[in-house]
């Protein structure tokens, strides 16, 4: 089964932003305990970390903080704040069990926050950054929650972008209502069939919503390598 995946990147428009007041600061107190963990593993990480990474390097700037949706385990947040060194990464879950899992990969690591609960869904983003994010990171999320997690998703990335912000949103989409292979559309399917709030995104509803929060995109969805 072989997936194409794309990389969306949109940026928040400096004349039309209106971004909201930064939600409360949270400080670095109260990291989880050493003792033993459950460490979890992303199974596609080891295949697509390095073209993502070499995305991201071209397109994030040069410093500010980078928040990440949905970071899952912690594989990415780690290895992307290894490459990146110059940028601040604050890792979120909304599954607060993957917690420990993130604090071991990310263990050691200086520009790395203790991760934070976020429900894209929910209003409050409990970030400490007042200047606003230099960028969202989403990786393979949209795909297998409800349509309201992307909503919110791009709802959050606008309030706390600053001024030039990026969202970059990774996975596999629909172009135009339709699938770019057999297999896309059978992967779809079967994501309907294990939860029926699941499936591929169509990136014009996505470039939509996000006109709407003006995030304009600021280049052609970028072809990733297939079945990540």
């Amino acid at each position: 089964l072989f997936r194409s995946l794309a990389f969306l990147v949109f940026g928040l428009l400096s004349l039309l932003a209106s971004r909201d007041e930064p939600s409360p600061s949270i400080g670095e107190e109260g990291r989880p305990s050493k003792a033993p963990v459950e460490v979890r593993c992303s199974p596609a990480f080891e295949r697509n970390v390095e073209p993502i990474t070499m995305e991201l390097r071209r397109l994030l700037p040069q410093q500010g903080m980078v928040l990440e949706v949905a970071s899952g385990p912690g594989q990415h947040c780690a290895a992307f704040a290894r490459a990146l060194p110059h940028l601040t990464w604050q890792p979120s879950e909304t599954n607060e069990e993957l917690f420990p899992s993130i604090e071991h990969y990310t263990a050691g690591l200086p520009n790395v926050r203790s991760a934070v609960r976020i429900d894209a869904r929910e209003a409050a983003w409990p970030l400490a950054a007042s200047e606003g994010l230099a960028a969202v990171v989403c990786i393979n999320m949209t795909h297998i929650s409800p349509w309201s997690a992307t909503e919110g998703l791009i709802e959050g990335a606008a309030r706390n972008l600053k001024s030039g912000g990026l969202l970059l949103i990774y996975g596999p989409f629909t172009i135009g209502g339709g699938f770019t292979s057999a297999s896309n559309e059978r992967f779809h399917l079967s994501l309907k069939k294990q939860n029926r709030d699941w499936g591929y995104r169509d990136v014009s509803a996505i470039a939509e919503l996000c006109a709407v929060r003006h995030l304009q995109l600021v280049e052609p969805p970028i072809d990733m390598p297939a079945n990540n």
